[in-house]
């Protein structure tokens, strides 16, 4: 995970320099005080959802059972971690940042509330399978875990 993050460098100036780079300057703060050439904090954000967060809770629909649920503690700090992880790539903050100002300001979702909404959405898209299809049984599927599951995450 830190190496998909490592490639993401908030601030030039932080990054080495080559043998070629020695006698060339580095590029000035524009207005908004991020370097030209470096990504924004929003484009920053969307590539660390889209590549390391889906890499990661990949399969989530799954295996996550809710918040309170037994087994659940250890997953889903795991998953609060990287989502804590990504809020300080995005911002370039220190390690010690407040992490309610850092999860406000980087505009990520606390983990539980991403995690329940991936089953929610998995739970539709089954819903939404035409009525003879093998797995839109599992949403009507009272009597299997996973079938209660996106019975709760549908609000049936």
């Amino acid at each position: 995970m830190a190496r998909h993050l490592a490639r993401f460098p908030a601030h030039p100036e932080r990054a080495p320099r080559s043998p070629d780079e020695e006698g060339k300057e580095r590029p000035e703060p524009t207005t908004e005080g991020r370097w030209a050439g470096s990504l924004s904090p929003e484009n920053c954000r969307r590539v660390l959802s889209a590549c390391v967060q889906a890499t990661a809770l990949f399969g989530s629909e799954l295996w996550w059972k809710g918040e309170n649920a037994h087994g659940m503690v250890g997953r889903l700090e795991a998953a609060q971690k990287l989502v804590n992880q990504e809020a300080r790539s995005t911002m370039g903050a220190f390690r010690t940042t407040n992490q309610g100002a850092l999860s406000l300001e980087s505009g990520l979702k606390p983990a539980a509330t991403q995690l329940d909404n991936r089953l929610r959405r998995f739970a539709l898209r089954l819903a939404s399978l035409p009525g003879g299809d093998q797995a839109r049984e599992l949403v009507g599927a009272s009597d299997s875990a996973l079938g209660q599951r996106l019975q709760s995450a549908l609000g049936c």
